[in-house]
């Protein structure tokens, strides 16, 4: 599987995160033990919603979250309510550039349907609705949730070929890139022979393949990088839909692989080992000061400012809305957003 896929699971997954050993800890509230390794959701005024119990958790969408309880997979109602039971098993992993990627069987609902896998590594993708019943038999080797009417699937196991499928199961892309993402904005990045570019949805490439890397179309433009041999570097920043540079990065100091896309006019950006935010004129609205920290989301964005320091929420104001209490805390979705009092393994962006 492709680097370009792996990012595109990253992001849709928000978080997947192992857990440590179980520690408890005494709400003051009730008096009761709130477990800490575990994950929970909280509201946009800091109040657990839903508490912690699960081993690894994926944000709400479509109204439900994927949960994980002892390496089964299911799926979560909006209140905590379990309505589809826990019965698909974790895979073992795969390592790619030293990072151990999780091998998890479900995705999260988009469209009215998830992506889900029965059985282990090798076995088929399929689709489900929302009563857990098979509305696309497995049949995939690899399978993405659905985006603007299609889904991007792959067939085969060790060479693996990407094309789209409608919410029948039909092919309306056959499978013919090496890698291949979602549509977003109309567009779908692709890798055509080694480089990338994008296609519109009757799979007509609309911004020739001319790009090391390349990532989704979010609010009308696109991240890319590629070498620039003239200048011995690489050139980076954010195209839009005719393949026109409006945001030309190559001669900041922002680290081009920090670079996530826009979300709500935002941009995450790292300096050095600094997180800040940039507007769409490539100026920074946040300076980079924190040491990590996720993408706004329904007017907040989850930031940490040290390695050993909680998570907290702020605004576009840079104000904390929510103060730092959390040893994880991951994206708003749905008015909800992920969360654990304490962390053993830092969080990856």
């Amino acid at each position: 599987m492709r680097t370009n896929f792996f990012l595109i699971l990253i992001c849709i997954v928000g978080i997947i995160i192992g857990c440590s050993p179980h520690k408890n800890k005494v709400s003051k509230e009730s008096n009761a033990a709130i477990p800490v390794d575990k994950y929970g959701f909280i509201d946009k005024m800091g109040k657990l919603i839903i508490q912690p119990q699960f081993d690894k958790v994926m944000s709400f969408s479509d109204g439900l979250s994927a949960i994980s309880i002892n390496g089964k997979w299911g799926y979560i109602d909006r209140i905590g309510k379990i309505v589809i039971e826990p019965k698909y098993s974790e895979g073992k992993g795969e390592v790619l550039a030293g990072i151990k990627f999780s091998d998890d069987p479900v995705s999260p609902f988009s469209e009215g349907l998830a992506a889900v896998r029965v059985g282990g590594k090798g076995t088929k993708w399929g689709y489900i609705d929302k009563t857990g019943k098979w509305s696309i038999q497995p049949q995939f080797d690899k399978a993405l949730p659905f985006a603007e009417g299609l889904a991007c699937v792959g067939k085969g196991a060790k060479f693996t070929k990407y094309g789209y499928i409608d919410k029948t199961g039909n092919y309306k892309i056959t499978p013919r890139f090496n890698d291949a993402s979602s549509f977003s904005d109309g567009l779908a990045c692709v890798e055509i022979k080694g480089n990338y570019g994008f296609i519109e949805k009757s799979g007509k490439c609309v911004i020739m393949p001319g790009y090391e890397r390349a990532h989704n179309f979010k609010e009308g433009v696109a991240f890319v990088y590629h070498p620039d041999l003239l200048k011995g570097k690489y050139a980076f920043g954010f195209i839009d839909k005719n393949g026109r540079l409006v945001i030309d990065m190559s001669d900041s100091l922002i680290d081009m692989f920090s670079v996530t896309g826009f979300e709500e006019g935002l941009s995450i950006c790292c300096v050095g080992t600094n997180w800040g935010f940039i507007d769409k004129s490539g100026k920074f609205i946040i300076q980079p000061k924190y040491s990590s920290c996720w993408g706004f989301s329904e007017g907040l964005a989850a930031v940490k400012n040290g390695p050993d320091a909680k998570w907290g929420y702020i605004d576009k104001t840079d104000k904390y809305v929510i103060n730092p209490q959390f040893g994880v805390a991951c994206q708003f979705s749905e008015g909800l957003a992920a969360v654990k009092i304490e962390a053993d393994i830092p969080p990856r962006h």
